[in-house]
């Protein structure tokens, strides 16, 4: 690259910085399922909520790491709650497009978020 004898960021592994945006759609969901489990149990909504704040930290930190899992969407399992995030990732911004219960069927639900 030039004469000048310095590179690109991305050349020297730098990480990249993405804006990250959660689609009002996966926001609902988010918090239909917050509120379902608030009703459960007292705090458990919390806890589901604190799980995907953990979640979408590491998708931001390392999107790569997660398997493409519909079209060109990644998806993040929640360790303990049966959700997924489903993602997608440009050069500039990470996108959550749902937050689905693992039982509901993902094509039907992503077809037109994609």
């Amino acid at each position: 690259m030039g004469g000048s004898g310095s590179s690109h960021p991305l050349q020297r592994g730098w990480p990249v910085t993405r804006r990250l945006i959660v689609r009002k759609k996966a926001e609902l969901e988010l918090n239909k399922a917050v509120i379902w489990y608030e009703e459960q149990r007292a705090g458990l909504g919390l806890e589901l909520l604190a799980e995907m704040r953990t979640t979408v930290g590491l998708i931001r930190k390392r999107p790569e790491s997660f398997p493409i899992d519909y079209r060109h969407a990644g998806r993040a399992l929640l360790v303990r709650f049966p959700y997924a995030v489903h993602f997608t990732v440009t050069d500039t911004l990470i996108s959550v497009i749902a937050v689905l219960h693992t039982r509901q069927d993902k094509r039907k639900q992503l077809r037109n978020r994609l």
